[in-house]
């Protein structure tokens, strides 16, 4: 049985289809009119996400659908070069000793809160927490707009020594910050400078190592790098990372890689994620 409300998203989407995989797309050249039929595919992905289909004999596939509404998002930023969506640029990387200064936390649009907290499964008690003014204070100054979503206890390797901090996710980017007997060291990315988010194979040790690779040099701790390695302690601050790489990036955080003897890094485990991306149904395949 039809589900009522389908037919004409299914046409915006097809409209969309058709559009962006025309040879005279040539996305560059037509940002804006691309950029208008991407929002209106991902408003049909919303349309579709509250259909009432109790009375199909097909489930609603909502999973898919916010997939899809992400991908088209990270596009339509891409397009539009929004940065208040995706902060552009790079950000201030620096080591310094002292004390944090006080941060005034930044006006944040509800709407667009509530709705970052519900796609990412988190709650939103976080951004009135203890985390979310640790957040404001020791990463300022914030992007305009910015929503903070969580932080993950980790460490971030520099030469042969690990800084035990703490990530900060935020709707505009990734910073890092440790304090040490008194030496801070951070780094801030916007998630517009990051390339790649990979989870590395692990050979021993409870910690989940994660390599984050950036478009341009960034400075940390002295060196200029290309690639950041983190530890993650525990397993629900995975999934908030893995969560939050395909919301702002688009792309797969499980998608594992290894070192083998002096090669480069070459594909070695590929993760299956099951359709509710349910983060303790993960299985590996060799």
């Amino acid at each position: 049985m039809p589900v009522p409300g389908a037919d004409s998203a299914s046409r915006c989407l097809g409209k969309w289809a058709s559009y962006l995989c025309s040879p005279l797309s040539a996305v560059a050249l037509q940002s804006a009119p691309t950029a208008a039929v991407l929002q209106c595919a991902r408003a049909k992905c919303q349309e579709l996400q509250k259909l009432d289909v109790s009375s199909s004999k097909t489930q609603l596939p909502v999973e898919h659908l916010r997939a899809a509404e992400q991908h088209l998002a990270v596009v339509e930023r891409w397009l539009t070069g929004d940065e208040s969506a995706l902060a552009g640029g790079a950000l201030t990387v620096s080591t310094r000793s002292g004390q944090s200064s006080s941060a005034k936390v930044p006006t944040q649009v509800p709407e667009q809160a509530e709705r970052l907290f519900r796609d990412l499964g988190l709650s939103d008690d976080l951004e009135r927490g203890p985390e979310a003014d640790e957040f404001w204070r020791v990463c300022a100054p914030h992007p305009p707009g910015e929503i903070f979503l969580k932080s993950i206890s980790c460490s971030a390797k520099s030469r042969n020594f690990r800084y035990v901090g703490k990530i900060y996710i935020s709707s505009l980017r990734i910073c890092f910050h440790s304090n040490l007997v008194g030496v801070e060291t951070e780094f801030a990315l916007s998630w517009n400078d990051i390339s790649s988010l990979r989870l590395m194979q692990e050979v021993q040790g409870n910690t989940f190592p994660v390599r984050i690779s950036t478009k341009t040099e960034i400075n940390f701790d002295g060196d200029d790098v290309k690639e950041l390695d983190i530890r993650i302690f525990d397993f629900s601050g995975l999934g908030a990372l893995h969560k939050s790489t395909m919301y702002f990036l688009g792309t797969d955080l499980f998608g594992m890689w290894q070192k083998v003897q002096d090669e480069p890094l070459v594909p070695a485990v590929r993760v299956v994620r099951s359709k509710s991306c349910d983060m303790q149904a993960i299985t590996t395949e060799m």
